[in-house]
């Protein structure tokens, strides 16, 4: 098995274990993680691309639920575009069940 495809499957696992946590929880939305810089030296990069990921989520929802009662909805954390502050928050997103992914 190729290392993608091993990522994949992983992945999806971890994936449908989240959701079947969040829909037995009751919570309707699907916690994308974005991190970037925000503020700092690199922060018009990193509002841009947050910019882009609102407006690819926005139009995700708006053509349906991705997951039966489910919507999309952005978890966005600044990272400073320092390594230590990227750090903590990766740490946060991994200690926050609801964050199924993250983007950045």
């Amino acid at each position: 098995m190729t290392a993608k495809k091993c990522f994949s499957l992983i992945f999806l696992s971890l994936f449908f274990v989240t959701f079947s946590s969040l829909h037995a929880a009751g919570d309707k939305k699907i916690k994308i993680g974005f991190a970037a810089p925000l503020t700092g030296d690199q922060a018009q990069i990193g509002i841009e691309t947050l910019n882009g990921v609102k407006l690819a989520v926005e139009q995700a929802n708006e053509k349906g639920e991705i997951l039966p009662g489910f919507r999309l909805e952005v978890y966005a954390l600044d990272d400073q575009h320092n390594p230590s502050q990227a750090v903590i928050v990766a740490r946060k997103f991994i200690s926050d069940p609801d964050v199924a992914a993250v983007v950045g």
